[in-house]
């Protein structure tokens, strides 16, 4: 049944983004319990660093490393800059906010 599925792989990995973003706010929001924002979001940040750097040990092979160029790194360090102050703002209204209406 798979074999003749003409999907892009592209739109597969954005419905398992869709599926899993949804999933991130209903357990933030449990997981902001008695906890500040700001903790919460450290607390989370520490787990998708060990989640990524455990799948990267096996999913990138190391001489890929020396691929990155500094324009690589200018531009991952500049959308990780966005990307924590995103976050950091998406937990304080997630903190005290209805998840349904956040997560739109």
């Amino acid at each position: 049944m798979w074999a003749n599925w003409d999907m892009k792989s592209w739109l597969v990995y954005a419905v398992i983004s869709m599926i899993f973003a949804g999933l991130t706010s209903v357990v933030a929001k449990i997981g902001l319990n008695g906890v500040s924002a700001e903790l919460g979001i450290a607390v989370r940040t520490c787990f998708v660093f060990a989640f990524v750097m455990a799948f990267s040990t096996w999913a990138v092979p190391p001489a890929q490393l020396q691929t990155l160029t500094g324009a690589n790194y200018l531009w991952l360090g500049i959308s990780a800059a966005t990307t924590t102050v995103s976050w950091i703002f998406y937990y304080k209204a997630l903190k005290d906010g209805e998840v349904s209406t956040i997560a739109l």
